[in-house]
C-alpha cells in the first residue's frame, strides 16, 4: 500500500503525467454515467477537470516525483450520512495506490459524519477486485439504456411534479419495489434513503410522480447533462404502464434538444428494461454499485430463556 495524503494546490502538477496523458476517472457518479471520452486535447482538459481537485478538502494524492500514482476524492451524496466517491485513479501497474486513498476518503468521512460510502464503477473496470478488498460490497449491478427523445414524445399527461409531501410515498415506494439487498444496502431507514440519494447530477433537474390508488406508482427524476437527458424511474406494476409518458414529461420538461435520453435501469428491475427496449432503447454500458460502512452495525442483546436442569415448577 502507497502512501497517501491530501491534496494541495501544488499538486496539479503531478495530475498530468510526463507526456501529457490524462488518467482516466473510473469512479461514475450519474452526472458521468454514459460520458463520452473528453475532448483530444490533454493538457486542457487535465487542468479543467483537477484544478478543482487541487484546492477541494476531500480529496487525496499518491504521486511520486511530480507523476500521479493516484487520486480519490469523495463528497456528500445526498446528505450528511453518505459520501460518495466521485474520482478514482490509480497509475500504477500493481494497483496498489487505491487502498491507501479510499482509507483516507473513508477515515475523513467517519469524522464527518457519513456512515456510508458509494462508489460506481464500470463493470470490466480492473478496480472493481480492488476496492472490494479494500472493505467494500457490491450490491446491485445497472445497465444503461440509451434512445432517442423522438422514441418518447406524444405521451399523455398523467403525471405530475413532485412535491415534498411525496418524500415518505417514494421512499415506501422505493421498499416496495427494490429488492432487499439493496435496500439493506442502501438505505434501511427514512433518513438513509434521503441520504443516500444522488443529488449532485439532479442540478436544474425535475422530478416526476404518478398516482394509482391513493397511493404513488412510479416517481421519476430526470438532469441535462451535456452529453445527454439522464432519468432514473422507479415504478411498481402499474406505474411501468406509464413509462412513456413519464418519459415524456422528463424530454418535455428539460430534455428538449438532448442528443439522447439515457435510463440507468437495476438488475432487478427487469419489467422497466423490457418497456424501454419496447420503447426502441438499446442496452449499452453496465455498472457496478458498492458500498463501505465507516461505522460497525451494532447488534442489540436479546434475552434468552435459560433453561434449569431438573427444575421443579411450582403453582
Amino acid at each position: 500500500m502507497r502512501s497517501a495524503r491530501a491534496v494541495l494546490p501544488i499538486d496539479l502538477l503531478a495530475l498530468v503525467s510526463y507526456n501529457g496523458r490524462v488518467y482516466p476517472n473510473e469512479a461514475r457518479p450519474r452526472e458521468l454515467v454514459g460520458a463520452v471520452d473528453p475532448s483530444p486535447n490533454p493538457i486542457e482538459t487535465a487542468f479543467d477537470q483537477w484544478f478543482s481537485f487541487a484546492t477541494r478538502r476531500n480529496a487525496w494524492i499518491s504521486a511520486s516525483r511530480q507523476r500521479l500514482l493516484g487520486l480519490v476524492s469523495a463528497r456528500r451524496r445526498g446528505g450528511r450520512q453518505a459520501w460518495e466517491i466521485d474520482c478514482l485513479i490509480d497509475t500504477t501497474a500493481t494497483r496498489d495506490a487505491v487502498p491507501g486513498l479510499i482509507e483516507c476518503a473513508m477515515r475523513a468521512g467517519g469524522k464527518a459524519g457519513a456512515e456510508k460510502v458509494f462508489l460506481r464503477l464500470g463493470s470490466s473496470s480492473t478496480l472493481l477486485p480492488v476496492v472490494m478488498n479494500a472493505a467494500f460490497t457490491a450490491y446491485s449491478s445497472e445497465r444503461l439504456y440509451v434512445g432517442s427523445g423522438l422514441a418518447v414524445n406524444g405521451a399523455g399527461t398523467t403525471v405530475r411534479p413532485f412535491s415534498q409531501q411525496d418524500l415518505y410515498p417514494a421512499y415506501r415506494l422505493y421498499n416496495a419495489v427494490m429488492p432487499e439487498r439493496t435496500r439493506r444496502a442502501e438505505a434501511s431507514t427514512f433518513g438513509e434513503w434521503q441520504a443516500a440519494q444522488e443529488r449532485h447530477w439532479l442540478k436544474g433537474g425535475v422530478q416526476f410522480v404518478l398516482d394509482k390508488d391513493a397511493a404513488l406508482a412510479a416517481h421519476a427524476r430526470a438532469g441535462r447533462l451535456h452529453h445527454g437527458l439522464l432519468v432514473e424511474v422507479v415504478a411498481n406494476a402499474d406505474g411501468l404502464t406509464h413509462t412513456r409518458a413519464l418519459l415524456a414529461a422528463a424530454v418535455a420538461a428539460v430534455g428538449q434538444g438532448a442528443p439522447r435520453v439515457m435510463v440507468l435501469v437495476p438488475e432487478s428491475a427487469a419489467g422497466l428494461a423490457s418497456r424501454l427496449e419496447d420503447l426502441g432503447f438499446e442496452p449499452r454500458d453496465e455498472f457496478i454499485t458498492l458500498m463501505a460502512r465507516t461505522t460497525r452495525v451494532a447488534r442489540m442483546p436479546r434475552m434468552v430463556p435459560q433453561a434449569i436442569p431438573n427444575g421443579v415448577v411450582t403453582t
